[in-house]
């Protein structure tokens, strides 16, 4: 599972909410989708934020989750689609 372990992000449960929470994890994000370990908290409807190589942090909104678990920890994980943040 080390290629979702890759990049330190921050998930964001309850965005902008009186109970907003954030917590460290570690995923891989290509583009529109995240991939990470299936221990991970990951709903719809949370934010996921990365650091931008270029010095700002990019959010994006958890749209759709998908749970691989094919009964091997080798190959299970959580695949999140996520949108732009405007």
């Amino acid at each position: 599972m080390s290629l979702l372990n890759r990049m330190a992000l921050v998930l964001v449960k309850n965005p902008e909410t009186p109970d907003e929470s954030r917590l460290d994890v570690r995923g891989n994000i290509v583009g529109n989708k995240g991939y990470f370990p299936v221990d991970i908290p990951i709903y719809v409807g949370d934010f996921v934020e990365r650091a931008d190589p270029r010095g700002d942090v990019v959010k994006q909104r958890v749209t759709r989750v998908t749970v691989w678990d094919a009964g091997s920890p080798a190959v299970n994980h959580i695949e999140a689609r996520l949108s732009d943040l405007a």
